[in-house]
């Protein structure tokens, strides 16, 4: 008896028997190895395909804040900007209401001063209106004149006219001079 018999007596299997069964279950073994592979594949491929389209959301929402940090930057600078330039215009107001107080508070000085020249002015018309006429005692008397309504009204006119443009170019070049001092 040799030592092959005498293995395969002692466990009953024939060495052949024993190959074609290992062949099997390694062939079955396979094919589910190779199925299992082929489900993980596609699991991988699937998970791969979800992954690169969250990478891609990510990349658009990415640039999207990005845009979002730029533009509330740019609102954060408009916004800055605005508030200095209501500040300037606050000043500039302020200055101007100064102003205006200061040509109220000069006004009654001025209409006595005009109302003044205006009283000179008409005794003058009327001393030249005298010359050609016979005398008037009134003037010379330093009292005051007779005049036409129609000359007073014209002077009135003429001196306010005056007056207005003045007052208009004063309050001009104050403004001009203050906005030229603030910047």
């Amino acid at each position: 008896m040799e030592l092959n018999d005498l293995k395969g007596a002692l466990f009953g299997f024939k060495k052949h028997d024993v190959c074609e069964y290992i062949a099997q279950i390694n062939t079955e073994f396979s094919a589910k190895l190779a199925e299992e592979r082929k489900e993980y594949q596609q699991a991988l491929e699937e998970l791969s395909a979800k992954n690169e389209k969250l990478y891609q959301e990510l990349v658009c929402t990415a640039t999207e804040n990005d845009e979002l940090r730029r533009e509330r930057a740019r609102y954060k600078k408009m916004l800055a900007n605005l508030q200095k330039e209501m500040e300037n215009l606050k000043q500039e107001q302020t200055g101007l209401h100064i102003n205006y107080d200061a040509i109220a508070d000069f006004l009654p000085e001025l209409r006595k001063h005009i109302n003044g020249a205006l009283k000179k002015a008409a005794c003058r018309n009327a001393a030249a209106e005298s010359k050609s006429r016979p005398k008037n005692t009134a003037c010379q008397e330093k009292r005051p004149c007779p005049l036409r309504p129609e000359a007073i009204r014209q002077y009135w006119g003429n001196a306010l006219n005056a007056l207005s443009s003045s007052l208009a170019e004063s309050v001009l070049y104050i403004a001009q001079k203050q906005h030229k001092e603030r910047g």
